[in-house]
């Protein structure tokens, strides 16, 4: 992140390479929170050598069958992970629920404050299981 304040920048996740300006995309301040918190959430703990704490595990779930027990444990798991690894936010409201439409799909609906803003940020994260 390039400074450290709302209006600066960070590198867009996935890393790509602008072809028209040959410089490497990037985003907003919000835009590199949501990136952050997709990042926590794909990496599983244990995954980075340097820092095994890092991440979630939501992927302990991926096999288990889609019940309110589940869904209520991989919240919990969303947000222990979230509240650990982004500083850049305060409130944290965290809902799972299975996909209506697909079967093994399970939505988490993530709607957060970030600190010294007064607008809710919601962002959708899709987790596939092996159902």
């Amino acid at each position: 992140m390039i400074g450290s304040n709302k209006k600066a920048v960070g590198w867009k996740f996935p890393v790509k390479v602008n072809p028209k300006t040959g410089r490497i995309e990037t985003g907003s301040y919000r835009d590199n929170i949501k990136d952050s918190i997709r990042i926590i959430l794909m990496t599983k703990k244990g995954e980075r050598k340097m820092n095994p704490e890092f991440g979630c595990n939501i992927h302990e779930y991926m096999f288990d069958v889609i019940n309110i027990t589940t869904l209520k444990q991989i919240e919990m798991e969303v947000e222990k992970a979230i509240r650990t690894w982004e500083y850049r936010i305060n409130e944290l409201e965290i809902h799972a629920e299975e996909s209506r439409e697909e079967l093994g799909r399970i939505i988490i609906n993530i709607a957060y404050t970030i600190k010294n803003d007064f607008g809710v940020e919601k962002m959708e994260y899709v987790y596939e299981t092996k159902n």
